[in-house]
């Protein structure tokens, strides 16, 4: 039986906290066209050209981690961000954000 408490904290899990939490910033800096139009982004690296994407990638809790779980953790979030992306899931949730308001 796996204890709850680390199966909370393996680095797949990690990682799709940081997804959640980015789309949810990404969104935010997107809004009005503060930060970057979206229309201007087709993957995460695109980001860097108008803000500090590795912001994104911050977990808010890394204690009993390693830094290579760490990386892990950052590189997982950075693929799943840019697929999200290419496939048109930040166009699509931009828009569904702008109909709601």
């Amino acid at each position: 039986m796996t204890n709850n408490r680390t199966a909370t904290n393996t680095p797949a899990v990690r990682a799709q906290r940081v997804v959640d939490q980015a789309k949810d910033e990404i969104l935010s800096d997107a809004a009005d066209h503060l930060m970057f139009k979206v229309s201007e982004i087709t993957s995460f690296a695109d980001l860097y050209e108008h803000v500090d994407a590795n912001e994104y990638l911050i977990e808010d809790d890394q204690r009993r981690t390693t830094p290579e779980e760490n990386m892990l953790v950052t590189r997982t979030a950075a693929a799943a961000l840019d697929a999200w992306i290419a496939r048109g899931g930040l166009k699509a949730a931009a828009a569904n954000a702008a109909a709601r308001r």
